[in-house]
């Protein structure tokens, strides 16, 4: 190619080579958002939670120090921990969203908390609709003031 016909193969003024260098750049540089920081995955064994923790484990948006998978599938936390054999970083806690003590001790020095435990299935949640708002609802009121509580011991050390 000469090197006329190399400067006329632009895209909107810059050349293959140089849209090639910065496309690969974005992929290569990503905001390390998770870089070291402590992550919990509430309802992590559910559908959204192992596409999370899939996404973690990648390192796309940076590595994580710590990952806590909580839920309250203990046969769903056993193949997760078979799948996940030689990853360090990745800790199963059994509990369960509605029970505040065991979210209070998940809290404790996370830096980041995805809530996915939930009840999605419109089905289960019409029949036993009571289960539905037990689920679905308390996180909001159990995990701030355990968040709260939590951030306000780090402080005082």
């Amino acid at each position: 190619m000469s090197r006329g016909a190399q400067d006329r193969a632009t895209v909107d003024g810059i050349n293959q080579r140089q849209e090639d260098q910065v496309l690969s750049d974005k992929k290569s540089s990503p905001d390390r958002v998770f870089d070291g920081k402590r992550v919990l995955i509430t309802g992590g064994t559910g559908s959204l939670g192992q596409a999370l923790l899939h996404r973690l484990l990648s390192g796309d948006a940076g590595q994580p120090s710590s990952t806590i998978v909580f839920s309250r599938d203990e046969e769903k936390q056993h193949h997760l921990r078979i799948k996940y054999q030689g990853a360090n970083e990745i800790a199963f806690w059994i509990g369960d969203i509605r029970d505040y003590a065991a979210v209070s001790a998940c809290l404790r020095n996370v830096d980041i908390v995805f809530n996915a435990a939930a009840l999605k299935q419109v089905p289960t949640c019409e029949y036993c609709p009571q289960e539905a708002i037990l689920t679905n609802g308390p996180f909001a009121t159990c995990a701030f003031p355990c968040r709260r509580w939590s951030r306000s011991r780090r402080t005082r050390r």
